[in-house]
Parts: C-alpha cells; sequence; structure tokens
C-alpha cells in the first residue's frame, strides 16, 4: 500500500515539473541560433562599428533578461508543493540556519505551552516543603529495603545477590545524606536562632566555615558516645597520609637529596648477583621446556638480561674513560676541577671500541653492519623525500 502512494506521489511531482516547464521564446531561440552560426571575427566586428555599449543593449540584453525571467519563473514553481502537509524542499545553495523548521506544524492558538519551572507563579523551590508533601517517599523506601533483603536471603545466583546488595546500598547512602543534609539544617536554625538572641537582629547570616567548624564538634561528640573515635581517627590519618604520599614526589624533594650513579651501583650492587641466578635459572627452563611459546618467552627475558647488563657496562665504562680523562688533563693544567667535553668523550669512546674490536677480529662485520644500517637509513630519508 504504501509502496502505490510512494509511485502515486513520484506520478504528481513529474505532472508539476511538467506544468512549471514554460516553452521557450522563439525571439529567443532565432537570436541564439543566429548567434551560434556566425563566426567569432564577425561579432568582434559588429562590436567595433556598434561600440560595446550598444551591442551589450541590442543582442546580450535580450537573452540575458529572457534567460532571467524563465529562471525566476523556475526558481518560483521548483520548490512548491503540491500538498501543504508535506514537508517543504530547502535550496541546497543557501546556507541551512542551526535551528530551523523540518515539519512545518499547525500553531493552535487556544493552547498555551508553558514550562512551571521558569514561571513566577509556580514560586521558589523551598526544601522544607517538599520534604513535608514528600514524606511519603521514605516509607516506601522503607519498604522496599525490607522487601529486597528477603528476595536476597532467597536469592542462590551471585549474579543476582550483587544487583540486591548493590540497591541497599544505594538505598542507605541516599538515606545517610538526607540525614546529614537534616543536621546541617538543624544546626544552621540552631545558630542562627542564638546570634538573633544576642545581637537583637531578626535576619543573621551564618557563615561556611563556621558551619563546617560547628559540624565537625558535633561529629565528634557522637563518635565520642557511640566509642568509634579512635577508629574514625586511624581511618582519617591513613586516608590524609595516601594523599600526601600522591602528592609528594621523593625525587624532587631536598631531603631526598641529589642522586649519585657510584653510590647507587654500591648500595643496589646486590641485584646483579640476583640477575645472575635468574639467568641460570631460565637457561635450565629453556633447555627442559618443549613448547615453542614457552620457549620465545624464555629466549626474550634472557635477550631483556642480557642488553640490561650490556648497556651498565658501557655506561661504566663511559665512568672510568671520563675520570681518566679528567685526571690527566687536571695534571696537565694543574687544576683540581676540569670540564670534559661530550664530543671529545664521544671521540675517545670511539677509539677504544676500535681497539677493542680490532683485538677481538670483530672489527670487519661490526663496519659491515655499521654501512648497512647507514644505507637503509639514507634510503628512507630518500624514499620520505
Amino acid at each position: 500500500m504504501s509502496y502505490k502512494m510512494e509511485e502515486n506521489d513520484e506520478h504528481m511531482n513529474e505532472d508539476n515539473e511538467e506544468e512549471y516547464e514554460e516553452p521557450e521564446d522563439p525571439n529567443e531561440s532565432a537570436i541564439r541560433l543566429g548567434i551560434s552560426q556566425t563566426p567569432f571575427e564577425e561579432l568582434l566586428n559588429l562590436s567595433d562599428k556598434l561600440g560595446t555599449k550598444r551591442y551589450n543593449e541590442t543582442i546580450v540584453s535580450k537573452i540575458d533578461t529572457n534567460f532571467a525571467k524563465n529562471k525566476s519563473k523556475r526558481n518560483d514553481n521548483s520548490f512548491k508543493r503540491v500538498n501543504k502537509n508535506r514537508p517543504q524542499e530547502i535550496s541546497s545553495k543557501r546556507p541551512v540556519n542551526q535551528v530551523r523548521e523540518v515539519f512545518q506544524i499547525k500553531k493552535n492558538k487556544d493552547i498555551e505551552r508553558r514550562d512551571p519551572r521558569f514561571e513566577e507563579g509556580s514560586g521558589r523551590f523551598s526544601e522544607s516543603v517538599f520534604s513535608k508533601t514528600y514524606g511519603f517517599l521514605n516509607d516506601i523506601r522503607d519498604k522496599e529495603t525490607n522487601e529486597l533483603k528477603k528476595m536476597l536471603k532467597k536469592t542462590v545466583n551471585e549474579e543476582k545477590k550483587q544487583e540486591l546488595k548493590y540497591l541497599l546500598q544505594r538505598i542507605k547512602n541516599q538515606k545517610t545524606s538526607e540525614q546529614m543534609k537534616q543536621n546541617r539544617k538543624e544546626l544552621e536554625t540552631n545558630v542562627r536562632n542564638k546570634l538573633s538572641e544576642e545581637t537583637g537582629s531578626k535576619n543573621t547570616f551564618v557563615n561556611k566555615s563556621t558551619l563546617k567548624r560547628l559540624e565537625l564538634v558535633e561529629k565528634y561528640k557522637q563518635l565520642k558516645k557511640s566509642g568509634k573515635l579512635k577508629q574514625y581517627l586511624e581511618k582519617k590519618r591513613k586516608r590524609n597520609a595516601t594523599r600526601e604520599r600522591k602528592k609528594r614526589d621523593p625525587r624532587f624533594e631536598e631531603g631526598s637529596g641529589r642522586f649519585s650513579e657510584s653510590v647507587f651501583s654500591k648500595t643496589y650492587g646486590f641485584l646483579n648477583d640476583i640477575r645472575d641466578k635468574e639467568t641460570n635459572e631460565l637457561k635450565k627452563m629453556l633447555k627442559k621446556t618443549a613448547n615453542e611459546e614457552k620457549k620465545q618467552e624464555l629466549k626474550y627475558l634472557l635477550q631483556r638480561i642480557k642488553n640490561q647488563k650490556t648497556s651498565e657496562q658501557m655506561k661504566q665504562n663511559r665512568k672510568e674513560l671520563e675520570t681518566n680523562v679528567r685526571n690527566k688533563l687536571n695534571e696537565e693544567t694543574g687544576s683540581k676541577n676540569t670540564f670534559v667535553n661530550k664530543s671529545t668523550l664521544k671521540r675517545l669512546e670511539l677509539v677504544e671500541k676500535y681497539k677493542q674490536l680490532k683485538k677481538s677480529g670483530k672489527l670487519r662485520q661490526y663496519l659491515e653492519k655499521k654501512r648497512k644500517r647507514n644505507a637503509t637509513r639514507e634510503r628512507k630519508k630518500f624514499i620520505n623525500n
């Protein structure tokens, strides 16, 4: 049925489009045909003889006016609706507003739409009036809690139990928050009454900081009565300690002192022995295991430990080289503290490496690897450029 309706609509639109199309002017078509057949040189000569102004008035203006008239008619007719209840077609050439009417709805003048939240007649929100009018909700909540407790006792499914526990905790939290609000309100009224009696004025303002202080005093008294004060203070101390620990960063504290590599290596030297034991255990496990995935994991861990050792050895060698160079410069210059440049250190490191590789007979292999690495880097740069 809907398909047939759509077909009828399409036919209706086609009929309307055919109705809006107007017949072309015969004079215009004759002028167009004549201009299209005449060569461009003759048209230029004609414009030179008549003058550009007159040429435009006689030939060009006629075509433009006829075209503009037809265009305006077409634009007026193209966006007309067959039925007024259908959505309006809008031109895509015009910019669309952020807020626009997609469907044109009839505005009924008899019905007034209003929002009571923003009307003066509704009045202001009062918590005391709200609590009195909707006080019956507390009784409903109590009934719900009893029902939930009964359901919790009966249920065996763990997921269902968790859901019921969550709902009970939620109701409990709501009750506690409401109780706290009520206590705060009562305290505020008591303080205001006292201040009004002392000062003699009816409307006295109570500061937030004073209210908070008085709330803490009341809480302290209640906890002391119930005998839970020590437990509460211990919890609070722990919470404050964790917060301070999160805020504090020992790396940037003055009490922690500066980081020294030599002191660190001396104090945590035992870690190297632990690492050696770990490597031996991993090697034994690698020999025993038959699973390929487990083998790959163990190989990765062994390689990681090996890389750590090599990096530490390189650091140690650099440090020894730096101390030797500094001692030599101190002897030459006669000063105690001499600064060694990074470029000189790097150059000396390369010299030492070259000597070691020459001794071990791995110099050619190392140079070939380096050439390949440099070639790949240059190739990547060339491709990117």
